[in-house]
């Protein structure tokens, strides 16, 4: 269900790991990359609601994208 959130908002995401927390069998870290800044409207609505569903949950960062043209 936290997934569909970023997709409702046409979110794309590149990236997801998870892996088991040390401290409670079955359950688990997860890391998602997107495409997308923590300051656009969509992406600020996607983790807030996003937030709402996790017991714990930290942006790590947030980067501006490359204006370089290969």
């Amino acid at each position: 269900s936290v997934l569909r959130i970023f997709e409702e908002r046409g979110i794309n995401l590149t990236h997801i790991d998870k892996r088991p927390m040390k401290s409670t069998s079955w359950n688990y870290t997860f890391f998602l990359d997107a495409q997308g800044h923590r300051n656009d409207e969509s992406m600020q609505e996607a983790l807030g609601e996003a937030a709402e569903h996790c017991s714990d949950f930290i942006v790590l960062g947030s980067y501006p994208r490359s204006r370089r043209i290969l």
